[in-house]
């Protein structure tokens, strides 16, 4: 007969053995793609980590020292500007709340003097 196959005999020892290393292999691979997530999962935990003190804290107190001199908090103002280590303009923030606490000192000496 043509187009008629006869079954292929199966060998069930060596069937169950090619099935548990197929598994094997695909624990493996998934074993892999899981250590991969966790090690990309770290990185980019490190840099958002990174990012929050590098960037956002020196921000938060810059702005914070930027309130305070809208408030005429000058004293505080230069201690949120030290904190923020060198972000933007805040040693140049600093030379400006340290003038206007000089210049505060001065008026009120002048207002004191008769």
């Amino acid at each position: 007969m043509v187009g008629k196959r006869e079954p292929i005999p199966q060998n069930t020892a060596a069937t169950a053995e090619c099935m548990t290393e197929m598994m094997q292999e695909r624990r493996k691979q998934m074993k892999k793609i899981a250590i991969a997530s966790c090690v990309v999962t770290a990185i980019v935990l490190a840099f958002a980590i990174a990012v929050m003190i590098f960037v956002l804290t020196p921000m938060n107190y810059y702005n914070h020292g930027i309130d305070m001199i809208y408030r005429h908090e000058y004293e505080d103002a230069i201690h949120m500007f030290e904190r923020a280590n060198g972000y933007k303009d805040s040693a140049e923030q600093i030379r400006f709340c340290e003038a206007m606490l000089n210049d505060n000192v001065l008026q009120s000496e002048s207002e004191a003097e008769p």
